[in-house]
């Protein structure tokens, strides 16, 4: 009678818990409601208890099937919160918040799969019941699995606390440990005396001890208050940071513009008049630079940033790469992998971060050599790119520590912040290293790969003679420039080509009349024309029509099939059998 009682006000306090947290303002995230089942577990197994409590005491038989039924959802009760207490404290231990996180998702659906198959043996494994005195004892396999898993509970989340020791030495996470001590107590005192009935007792302790120390939302949004104004700060002294810096570097360049504005035209050394206009077009440009630096780690901070994902072509990728690298007059030695010739991902925030990061070395090392490695690894469906740049030099200005194997820097700029976010909305993965004189700067993406159809082009072409026809080949890619242009020589038409918007527009603005128009998907640089659908695809052809004056017919060059989207296209690699059809087409008069 004493033990019911114990039981009785473990459910009245768990009930009292669970409309106080209730009403409290609390967080989405995993643990809390991990916590919310546990104290409703917590009431369900204290009434089931009562219940057969109250059976015993109306003279039921002990062995009837109505009592043994009432056990069989007790003990099923009590596997329900030792799988969730487990749980959260795998989450806390181990910080699994992020819904988004793998661990997470492979420990939730591991573990589930596991507490269904025990719930099932629990109601399978046969229980009966032994009359000692005026003690009802249940015994059999069934109660001796609930013992067993309890202890193997308590080993999981020994092993999940060790196994994050250096993380876990923060005060916070002293209540987990008198947690476990307190439930491995428990379970063995109800072992050794099963006439007491304290589980559901210890249970309701343990859950408010969780919720006065863990667990208490005021706690808890004192503590995201703090994250929060904390996160704000960093970024309002990031913003502070990046003004004074820009402030600082436009200083210059707005001083030798102003000096030139106020000099006279040396109409006896003409030479030199544009020699100085040259090195003012040279400032002009890296104040621009400069400003649309900044206009990046604005976009890239904002909410709305977004990263773009396409198909694009390896080769392109590569291509871009070593076009950065020589227009910063870089030699570089490359050892680059097989890699696939399609994937999926964002090839223009690749090829944005690879150009950050040179920047970054560019200005903070002198006399070096580069080399770069570019790799991958193939899983299933998913390309795990990576990209290595080695830097060799005796002298930089980097400001390395050491942390856990890792190096970190402290003179960050902000061609290094904007590569590391950069890195961070594309989900990937950097790390600094040393080697000697050498610095090792590496950053993984995971793209995804994409088959490529095999073009077979055996059929004998005619090719007829376009020498009074104007093309315009508009595409994003040189190489893809490249490969078209050699084609169209064998109609003897008039080739233009364009690399990027500003050419295209200029092209278009001219006299220079255009016959028909090869356009990439999409241009680096601009939205306007990422062309998904029929309507967006007239839209791009008005626009681009009204800067050129007349109506242009385009042919866009793309990897993807827009056969159901009735637009005229190219698919990448060129077929010379389609290609040719276009041409009969669109310039074959005959």
């Amino acid at each position: 009678m004493y033990s019911i009682c114990f039981t009785i006000a473990g459910v009245i306090f768990s009930i009292l818990l669970f409309i106080i947290y209730s009403f409290k303002t609390n967080f989405s995230i995993s643990e809390n409601k991990i916590y919310h089942s546990i104290i409703i577990t917590t009431i369900i197994t204290g009434l089931i208890e009562i219940y057969s409590f109250i059976l015993v005491k109306n003279n039921i038989p002990e062995n009837s099937n109505l009592y043994l039924f009432a056990l069989k959802f007790l003990f099923l009760g009590f596997v329900t919160w030792l799988y969730l207490f487990t749980l959260y404290t795998v989450i806390v231990t181990l910080k699994l918040k992020d819904k988004d996180n793998d661990k997470y998702r492979i420990i939730l659906v591991i573990s589930s799969i596991i507490f269904t198959i025990l719930s099932i043996i629990t109601i399978i494994l046969p229980i009966s019941i032994n009359k000692v005195g005026d003690l009802l004892l249940p015994t059999g396999s069934g109660v001796e699995v609930i013992y067993l898993l309890a202890v193997l509970c308590f080993v999981i989340m020994i092993i999940s606390i060790i196994s994050n020791h250096r993380e876990l030495k923060n005060k916070k996470y002293y209540p987990v440990y008198f947690l476990l001590v307190i439930l491995g107590i428990m379970i063995l005192i109800q072992k050794i005396f099963p006439d007491l009935l304290l589980i559901n007792f210890s249970l309701s302790i343990i859950i408010y001890i969780m919720y006065f120390t863990i667990e208490n939302p005021d706690i808890k949004l004192s503590k995201e208050l703090k994250y929060t104004k904390e996160l704000l700060n960093k970024r309002n002294e990031l913003a502070s940071n990046t003004i004074n810096n820009l402030i600082i570097s436009i200083k210059e360049p707005l001083t030798e513009i102003a000096n030139f504005s106020n000099k006279k035209i040396n109409k006896n050394n003409i030479s030199l008049s544009l020699e100085e206009i040259k090195e003012l077009q040279k400032t002009t440009l890296s104040l621009v630079d400069k400003v649309n630096k900044v206009m990046d780690i604005t976009r890239i901070e904002s909410s709305d940033y977004s990263i773009k994902e396409r198909k694009y072509q390896t080769s392109n990728l590569i291509d871009n790469i070593k076009g950065i690298l020589e227009k910063n007059n870089i030699e570089v030695n490359y050892e680059i992998s097989t890699l696939p010739k399609v994937l999926y991902g964002s090839d223009i925030n690749i090829v944005q971060t690879f150009s950050y990061l040179v920047d970054f070395i560019s200005k903070n090392f002198e006399n070096y050599t580069l080399s770069i490695k570019i790799s991958n690894l193939l899983v299933r469906n998913k390309c795990h790119l990576k990209f290595s740049l080695v830097v060799d030099s005796k002298y930089n200005n980097l400001d390395m520590y050491e942390k856990d194997n890792k190096y970190t820097l402290s003179n960050k700029s902000i061609e290094y912040e904007i590569y590391e976010k950069l890195i961070d909305l594309q989900r990937g993965h950097n790390f600094i290293s040393k080697d000697g004189s050498k610095v090792i700067f590496e950053f993984s993406l995971y793209q995804r790969q994409e088959e490529v159809k095999e073009i077979n082009d055996n059929e004998e072409i005619e090719y007829f003679d376009a020498s009074d026809k104007n093309v315009l080949v508009a595409l994003n890619s040189h190489n893809d420039i490249r490969n078209l242009s050699e084609l169209l020589m064998n109609y003897n038409v008039n080739i233009t080509t364009a690399g990027s918007v500003n050419e295209l527009n200029e092209l278009l603005s001219s006299n220079k009349t255009f016959d028909l128009v090869f356009l990439s998907e999409h241009i680096y640089g601009i939205d306007n024309y990422d062309i998904k659908n029929t309507n967006d695809f007239k839209k791009a052809i008005n626009k681009l029509s009204l800067v050129a004056g007349y109506k242009l017919e385009i042919v866009l060059v793309t990897l993807n099939d827009y056969q159901k989207e009735n637009i005229e296209y190219l698919t990448l690699p060129i077929s010379k059998t389609k290609l040719d059809d276009i041409l009969v087409k669109y310039l074959n008069e005959d």
